[in-house]
């Protein structure tokens, strides 16, 4: 049947005939379905579709398909390969190398850096970051070095996270004196991150590339710039996202060595 558009505004309005479209109603044991379309050319199909499908054998309604929403780390690994999709590395590759605890990381670092220093100098410590992880991947795809090699790297590096959420934690209950010492150790403990990966790499990559270890260690690891961010209130969420991923870390690597 026809819609019409009923005004009511006081007693002397007259009601408007002016059709604005058509219903259909379907009623079917003790339920009522009721559609709506805007023109009689959009009516002709619905009831020939619906005349059709009449005559069918009843049958379970369709199941909607459970889309799996996008995940925070995943969102942050398509944001990476898209920044960098533009230079020599294939975002085929950066999916094998940006898992979950390489983004989460990732991400901190990168919001820290931009509110302490820059956005270049974070797009370029980011950039540092993946093309390190990059080269060091396709070393291993080519059996230029094994997978076991890196995992020397990984004991300081593991030992430093687990000092810097120590620190994070005990903030509040010690002595800034005693959080200075501990936060040098760390530094201490990423240099020798640092320096493994060095040897490990120098007879492999380019001197542009051995830069790229060097600057971002120097950067990231300095007692200076880990004091200031442990300091700074306008870093607070920022950090404590950086330590929750540090925590992520350590915990994802622990289940692989058991």
């Amino acid at each position: 049947y026809p819609l019409r558009r009923q005004r009511q505004m006081c007693i002397r309005d007259r009601v408007s005939t002016q059709s604005t479209g058509w219903v259909v109603e379907i009623s079917a044991s003790d339920k009522t379905f009721i559609g709506a379309v805007g023109a009689s050319q959009e009516l002709d199909p619905w009831i020939e579709l619906l005349k059709n499908h009449s005559k069918l054998e009843p049958s379970s309604p369709p199941e909607k398909d459970k889309v799996k929403k996008q995940g925070r780390m995943e969102g942050a690994k398509k944001k990476i390969a898209g920044n960098l999709s533009t230079t020599g590395i294939g975002k085929s590759v950066i999916k094998k190398v940006i898992n979950d605890e390489t983004a989460a990381l990732l991400v901190s670092i990168r919001k820290i850096v931009k509110k302490e220093s820059s956005s270049k100098t974070a797009n370029e410590i980011e950039k540092n970051i993946i093309k390190l992880s990059v080269k060091a991947y396709l070393l291993v795809d080519h059996n230029k070095l094994k997978a076991e090699d890196f995992i020397v790297a990984d004991g300081p590096l593991r030992e430093a996270f687990e000092l810097l959420v120590r620190c994070f934690n005990g903030r509040g209950r010690v002595d800034h004196k005693i959080l200075l010492d501990a936060l040098g150790r760390a530094e201490r403990i990423l240099k020798r991150a640092e320096t493994i990966l060095v040897n490990l790499l120098a007879p492999h990559l380019t001197p542009k590339n051995m830069f790229r270890i060097s600057s971002t260690f120097g950067y990231l690891t300095n007692v200076t710039f880990l004091e200031k961010v442990f300091n700074d209130a306008v870093l607070e969420d920022e950090l404590e996202k950086l330590i929750d991923a540090m925590e992520y870390y350590t915990q994802f690597l622990s289940l692989i060595h058991i």
